[in-house]
């Protein structure tokens, strides 16, 4: 998205509700005309970010270039700037008010932490010390912003639309359902026009090459005739088979869309279920009012939004995550093994999806079930959540025997020890540890310092993506944290986020920039719940004074703005900058794929293995035998000389791939057969 088109879009939703606000007088008025400022002032400091569809961290451009390259962007924040300050007075004794019980210390804490992921470290520290300063001016006028937006609303204006919110959060199941389905609908739009119903990640690719041969009832598909022609990151070829390296849980769901023609369906179908059962878990440990906020700001998220337009394991672990601990919610409930069995089967599941991850939910839950504070061992509970995890997780060691001949070998982890060896991939500590993406693991082996660097890196981006706030979005987790870390509920999300933490941080690895904090999702849950309880307490705090009405109507219209500024700011941002041809994968190639002309074809692919390969394998039918176009690879020389004698029968078609043509996918050649075709 250009910058002028952001501008227009949030012109147009600022003039939308200067419409809506046009009858209440000129303080509604002004009102509105500090949230189209908030929503310009969004969109236009995205346009400083430099992002884009490549693989990285996102950052700040450079001051020198803000002010060369940027200037009327620069202005307005600016003279937003002037104006808080213009208005600083009110604005300070609103906040004191709003701040309530919160001591000085614990805003001292959650300021210091919400500033120290502002921006992510860069490589010189005066670079990053300097982009935290930009970052943490913006979050300041952004959150002065939008607090001006909702304090100049007039009282009784505040009062008819905190009431309509108290009437969304009252309405708690049929709400809960309308945000369901509008998940399910914008997670598909997402998957249709940002994504385009195709594969960008390497993993993705070899997650849907599996659940092809999968729907098709086969543990693996015969080795190609020549590997090098037909090679794929993540996907091994050995001398009589071939197959991706992944656990089986997400493949195996995700054949049943490939049965059903949507495989990419499946994700936002997952991402409106999960919004049911985190309200079911929500209501079990929270106050209605609090279970819905906190349900609505988990439907709003873009993190959850664009996690569930794609085609990772991550909305699937997260699913079985919220089934698993609403089942042994009832268990503790009920004193019944039953549903601990049921969480057990869950729990099984997320080990054949994401291992680590089936290991720390397993743990999390035994502890519920066991039962803390000194109370007695529940020993049907424990047996069930026990029993259901041996049942699934035991498919899991069969998998495993029936690919590289031992249980507790993974083939994922003898694919990366044959390709970088030994100790390089491994969960630990190490000089060994990680297989050289120096732009994603700067610092060589895995120590105190990759930790730090890792939970930098990936508390950052959740910062970023969970709501997609432009004064941050963690502000409001630290809120419920710190001052409402004493409630016991708000001590499990806590602690059910420390585990998740602390168990990555085992591995060398942070997860990479692909769709936020992706190794850190699970930990969604818990920070909309923090999220939502810092809300509320700031909801139930003293008044901001007398003459700015009500507060608490006030803290969930600023909320709500804020979600809807994200979604007609961030989201569209992200869907257009990063996400359309993400890493330069292209859909074409479905086109040229059911072209006549290549009927019986072989194609070869010119360009990188990744994207130019890789996009057209994902359209390569299972059997190469058949009539369908075959893609191969044109690696080298000696591998098209192989594919030539290996498909003798085949006419040849030469597809240049996105690296060569700098554009999209070109037919240049065919049929030829030959060394003529060069």
């Amino acid at each position: 998205m250009s910058s002028a088109q952001a501008v227009c879009l949030s012109l147009a939703g600022a003039a939308a509700l200067l419409a809506v606000v046009w009858s209440a007088g000129a303080r509604a008025l002004r009102a509105g005309a500090w949230f189209g400022a908030a929503c310009i002032g969004q969109a236009i400091s995205l346009q400083l970010i430099a992002a884009g569809p490549s693989v990285g961290y996102q950052h700040y451009r450079p001051v020198a270039a803000l002010a060369a390259d940027y200037p009327g962007h620069v202005l307005f924040l600016a003279a937003l700037a002037i104006a808080l300050t213009l208005s600083s007075r009110r604005l300070f004794r609103a906040m004191r008010g709003w701040a309530g019980p919160i001591s000085r210390g614990m805003w001292l804490i959650i300021g210091i932490g919400a500033l120290a992921i502002a921006a992510t470290i860069s490589r010189h520290p005066a670079t990053y010390l300097v982009e935290l300063t930009v970052a943490g001016a913006i979050q300041l006028i952004a959150l002065g912003t939008v607090a001006m937006a909702v304090l100049s609303l007039p009282d009784n204006l505040s009062e008819r639309l905190g009431f309509a919110l108290d009437r969304l959060l009252a309405a708690s199941p049929r709400f809960v359902l309308v945000l369901a389905l509008g998940v399910v609908v914008l997670a598909s739009a997402l998957a249709i026009w940002s994504y385009q119903r195709h594969p960008h990640v390497p993993d993705e690719v070899a997650y849907l090459f599996q659940a092809r041969y999968f729907a098709e009832g086969m543990l693996t598909l015969p080795a190609p005739p020549v590997a090098a022609g037909f090679s794929l990151d993540l996907v091994q070829i050995d001398s009589t088979r071939w197959f991706s390296i992944f656990p089986p849980g997400w493949p195996a769901l995700l054949a049943l869309g490939v049965l059903a023609g949507v495989p990419w369906l499946v994700n936002p179908l997952l991402a409106g279920l999960n919004v049911l059962l985190c309200f079911s878990l929500f209501r079990r440990v929270y106050d209605r009012r609090t279970a819905t906020l906190a349900t609505a700001l988990f439907a709003f998220s873009p993190w959850h939004l664009f996690m569930a337009m794609n085609y990772m394991s991550h909305t699937m672990s997260l699913t079985l995550a919220l089934a698993a601990a609403v089942a042994i919610s009832a268990a503790r409930r009920e004193r019944r093994a039953l549903p601990a069995v049921l969480a057990g089967l869950a729990v099984g599941v997320i080990g054949l999806t994401r291992p680590l991850e089936g290991v720390v939910v397993g743990l999390i839950l035994g502890l519920a079930v066991i039962g803390l504070r000194g109370r007695a061992f529940r020993v049907s509970p424990a047996a069930g959540l026990a029993l259901g995890t041996a049942i699934t997780g035991g498919l899991g060691l069969w998998y495993n025997h029936r690919l590289t001949g031992g249980m507790f070998s993974f083939p994922v982890e003898a694919y990366f020890a044959r390709e970088y060896g030994p100790g390089h991939y491994e969960i630990g500590f190490g000089p060994t540890r990680g297989l050289g993406w120096t732009g994603l693991d700067p610092l060589p082996g895995h120590g105190p310092a990759d930790i730090l660097i890792n939970a930098n890196l990936n508390a950052f981006a959740a910062n970023v993506e969970l709501f997609g706030w432009w004064m941050g979005s963690v502000l409001v987790v630290l809120v419920g944290a710190v001052a409402g870390w004493r409630h016991p509920v708000n001590r499990i999300m806590l602690a059910a986020i420390g585990s998740i933490v602390l168990a990555q941080s085992f591995y060398w690895f942070s997860g990479g920039p692909d769709f936020g904090a992706r190794y850190w999702f699970l930990i969604i849950v818990p920070c909309v719940a923090l999220a939502a309880a810092g809300i509320e307490r700031l909801g139930t705090s003293n008044h901001a004074g007398p003459e700015d009405g009500p507060r608490s109507g006030r803290i969930h219209l600023a909320v709500a703005a804020s979600c809807l500024m994200a979604l007609i700011t961030f989201g569209p941002w992200r869907a257009t900058d990063k996400y359309f041809h993400y890493r330069g994968m292209r859909p074409e190639v479905r086109a040229v794929a059911q072209d006549p002309r290549l009927k019986g074809a072989l194609v070869l692919v010119r360009g990188a293995r990744h994207p130019d390969y890789a996009s057209a394998a994902v359209y390569n039918p299972l059997e190469l035998s058949g009539h369908a176009p075959v893609f191969a690879w044109d690696r080298d020389p000696a591998t098209r000389q192989a594919l030539l004698a290996a498909f003798p029968d085949r006419p040849v078609w030469i597809l240049n791939g996105p690296t060569v043509t700098g554009t999209g996918y070109q037919l240049s050649a065919g049929p030829l057969r030959g060394d003529s075709q060069r």
